[in-house]
């Protein structure tokens, strides 16, 4: 619990800043990827493509790591977010249903360690991102603020 409410903090500020409409999320999930595990590229709130709607009302992604605070690039699982790639939710056409997704290279890719104790916040809707092969068992808490309407920006 102590975790969420750390989360749900960063997330009041950052709304406080940018009045973003956040609500606090009814859920969280636990993830622990080892022995090669890894997530295949995605956002955590996409267009679908038949509506052209987003899927969700997912609006802001809060992760914390649970790991050791001395995990190496070694050790794998890196968050790889790819800040470049589109399209982004909200901002441009959805993909017809006859287009294939291009899979993100991975120049231009950020990658950030699962390293203890270290929290990463991003918009659901505009970063597609990845967890790398992870060598040694690596816990993440995930929470998705969410906001009233699918669309609000």
């Amino acid at each position: 619990m102590e975790v969420i409410r750390l989360l749900e903090g960063f997330a009041a500020a950052l709304d406080g800043r940018l009045h973003l409409h956040l609500r606090r999320p009814r859920r969280c999930m636990a993830a622990c990827y080892e022995g090669g595990a890894f997530y295949t590229p995605h956002r955590d709130n996409d267009l679908d493509p038949s509506t052209g709607e987003l899927k969700n009302r997912r609006a802001l992604t809060a992760i914390f790591y649970a790991n050791d605070p001395d995990w190496t690039i070694e050790q794998g699982g890196a968050l790889r977010c790819h800040p470049n790639v589109g399209p982004a939710a909200g901002s441009a056409q959805p993909l017809k249903p006859s287009q294939e997704v291009p899979m993100p290279e991975a120049a231009g890719a950020v990658d950030i360690l699962p390293s203890g104790g270290r929290v990463v916040l991003f918009d659901s809707r505009r970063l597609l991102h990845e967890v790398l092969p992870a060598k040694d068992r690596r816990w993440a808490i995930s929470v998705w603020f969410v906001t009233e309407d699918a669309s609000a920006a």
